[in-house]
């Protein structure tokens, strides 16, 4: 009886302390759950840390769709203008697919560059050229090509280049021009007087008069330097490949787009027929002059370069005479050029009244105006040497 009731207090003694101890626990739980100063500048920070980054994305997101809109409103605009020159060009379906490959020799620039810039043009001739003769393309397949490639430089236009535009490739060279062939090692003169025959987009050939000179032995492989004069243009040197010999006093020549060019400051005309304004700035010779000194001259443009112009009017002015321009080229307008009088003509006899041709030289030409008008004559010269 007594070890029945000892064990109930041991049990007992045990239950109480596991009561007590288990109190314990609930406190010290429900003491750690109390909101302190950290927990609450937790509670703060999180959600503006994560504004922050959500902000921050938006931001990113917006902007990188951004440059994407962009750029597809560029390629967009870009196919357009592609289309659009296609159009003007009348060009076929192969012809497309051959510029289109030409382009992407340098996917970097927009494709509808290749109607607008010669050098862009010549560097993917050149490059698509070399990448044909890599290839070991049969010369049936060489053939078709360059006869494609011809088609398209002539329909775009760059199968003539006028004096204003600088070449930009020795297939831009014409037949006839003459020139001065030299070895690469020691300048030695191997031809004084060599002329451009041929010229194809895989190689040009030079001719030279076999009675009187010699330019000794050359073969294939072997390099020489072809110098010559472009008149109204520069001094081009360029250094070639030979890569054959012919009959009857004929070389062919690689081609290249690595021309040196010393520039002559001389200019070509164009022909155009536009209204123009001409106010007397200045004169010596006031007594004398048709036109008094601030007075206006309607006249009619007759042909015009980047180092003058010449008018036509019914009103006579006098050589050495000062005058501003006014005058309107394809919707460009220009305002003001100063230039002075260097000839006068008559141009109109026999009974009718008289018609005079002033031939004007710019003053002080500003660079960006002179580039304006260089680049009208040279699309002028294009567009008529297309219907060539």
């Amino acid at each position: 009886m007594r070890s029945a009731i000892r064990s109930g207090c041991i049990l007992a003694a045990v239950a109480g302390a596991s009561a007590h101890a288990q109190s314990g626990f609930d406190q010290l739980a429900w003491r750690n759950i109390g909101w302190g100063l950290g927990d609450w500048w937790l509670v703060l920070v999180i959600p503006i840390v994560g504004l922050l980054f959500g902000m921050a994305a938006y931001l990113i997101i917006a902007h990188y769709h951004r440059k994407y809109r962009e750029k597809a409103m560029v390629r967009e605009m870009a196919e357009k203008a592609f289309t659009g020159a296609v159009e003007t060009c009348d060009l076929k379906t192969d012809e497309v697919n051959a510029i289109r490959s030409l382009v992407k020799h340098d996917p970097m620039v927009q494709p509808q560059v290749i109607f607008q810039s010669l050098p862009f043009f010549e560097k993917c001739i050149h490059a698509e050229m070399q990448r044909l003769a890599a290839s070991g393309a049969a010369k049936e397949d060489i053939a078709d090509a360059e006869l494609l490639l011809t088609s398209v430089r002539r329909k775009i236009g760059f199968h003539y280049v006028p004096v204003e535009m600088p070449l930009a490739s020795t297939r831009n060279l014409a037949s006839g021009q003459i020139g001065s062939l030299f070895s690469v090692n020691g300048n030695t003169t191997l031809l004084h007087r060599a002329v451009v025959g041929k010229n194809t987009e895989s190689y040009f050939t030079v001719t030279w008069d076999a009675e009187h000179e010699d330019p000794g032995r050359l073969g294939p492989g072997m390099r020489v330097r072809f110098a010559f004069a472009r008149q109204g243009d520069g001094l081009y040197g360029v250094t070639v490949p030979v890569v054959g010999m012919g009959r009857q006093g004929a070389i062919a020549l690689g081609h290249t787009v690595d021309l040196k060019r010393n520039q002559m400051r001389q200019y070509v005309r164009v022909e155009t027929d536009a209204p123009c304004k001409v106010r007397l700035v200045k004169t010596a010779h006031a007594e004398k002059s048709e036109l008094a000194v601030g007075a206006m001259l309607t006249a009619r443009m007759v042909d015009i370069s980047g180092g003058g112009c010449c008018f036509s009017a019914d009103k006579s002015l006098r050589p050495g005479d000062m005058v501003s321009l006014t005058f309107n080229l394809a919707g460009d307008a220009f305002a003001g050029i100063a230039g002075r009088l260097i000839r006068i003509s008559l141009v109109q006899k026999e009974g009718k009244e008289p018609l005079y041709r002033h031939h004007i030289q710019y003053l002080d030409l500003p660079a960006n105006r002179q580039e304006r008008i260089i680049k009208y004559v040279f699309e002028k010269k294009r567009i008529l040497s297309q219907w060539r």
